[in-house]
C-alpha cells in the first residue's frame, strides 16, 4: 500500500490598513502594533486621490510611516490609487483593517466594509477599537492645529514633529519677512527722514532724552 504523504500549505494572513494618513498618527500606530498579534504581515496602503487636496506630499506620509515602523518586520508601506479591493487582491491581502474610535466611525467603515465584501467575499474587514487615551486624535484634527499654529507634536512621530518643526520656522520666517518689508515701506515713504530728524533734533535738544521726538515707524 503507497503511503500519502500529505502537503501542509501554509497561507500568510495578509491584512492592507489603507488610509490616507495626513498625517499618521499616535492612535494610527496603536492600532497597527496591536494588530501585528493576529496576522503575519501588515501593510499600510497610502492611498492617493488625485482630485483630493492634502497637507503632506505622499512621499512625506509614505516616509513618516516608514520612520515610525522601521524596528517592524511584518510592516510594509506601499502607495496605490484606485480601489482598496482591488489593491488587496494585488497584495494577495485577505484582510482589511480598520480602527474605529466612534460610534459615528463605526457606521462610515462598516456601509465600505459591506460593500468591499459584496465586491468580494473572499477579503474580510476586521475592527480594531481605538485605546482609550487615543480617542480624541484624528489625522483632521492634527491637520486644523498645525494650520492654527498649535502645537500637535504630542500626537503624532517622530517624523511628523520634524516636519511640523520646519513648518512653523517656514511660516515664522515668511511672517518675519513681512514685517521688514512693511518697515522698509515705510522708510521708502518718508520715515526714515524722519528717524534721523528725530536723532539731530534730539542732540540739539536733549542727546540723553530723545523720546521728546516722537514718530511711527509702523
Amino acid at each position: 500500500m503507497k503511503s500519502i504523504h500529505q502537503k501542509i500549505i501554509t497561507i500568510s494572513k495578509i491584512a492592507l490598513f489603507p488610509g490616507s494618513f495626513d498625517p499618521i498618527t499616535i492612535g494610527h500606530v496603536d492600532v497597527i502594533t496591536r494588530a501585528l498579534n493576529l496576522f503575519d504581515k501588515i501593510i499600510i496602503g497610502v492611498g492617493e486621490n488625485s482630485s483630493k487636496k492634502y497637507m503632506f506630499p505622499l512621499q512625506d506620509r509614505v516616509q513618516f510611516i516608514k520612520d515610525s515602523f522601521s524596528e517592524y518586520d511584518q510592516i510594509e508601506v506601499i502607495s496605490y490609487s484606485g480601489l482598496t479591493i482591488d489593491f488587496c487582491k494585488k497584495i494577495q491581502a485577505r484582510f482589511i483593517l480598520r480602527g474605529l474610535r466612534t460610534s459615528a466611525d463605526f457606521e462610515f467603515e462598516r456601509a465600505i466594509a459591506q460593500m468591499n465584501h459584496y465586491l468580494d467575499n473572499g477579503i474580510e474587514t476586521t475592527f480594531m477599537l481605538a485605546s482609550p487615551q487615543y480617542s480624541p486624535v484624528s489625522s483632521t484634527i492634527i491637520r486644523d492645529i498645525i494650520r492654527n499654529g498649535g502645537n500637535a507634536t504630542p500626537f503624532v512621530g517622530e517624523g511628523v514633529k520634524r516636519k511640523i518643526i520646519l513648518l512653523l520656522f517656514l511660516e515664522f520666517h515668511k511672517m518675519l519677512h513681512q514685517i521688514i518689508d512693511r518697515l522698509l515701506d515705510d522708510f521708502t515713504d518718508g520715515k526714515a527722514n524722519s528717524l534721523a530728524t528725530c536723532f539731530n533734533s534730539a542732540e540739539k535738544i536733549n542727546a540723553t532724552d530723545p523720546t521728546k521726538c516722537t514718530f511711527s515707524v509702523l
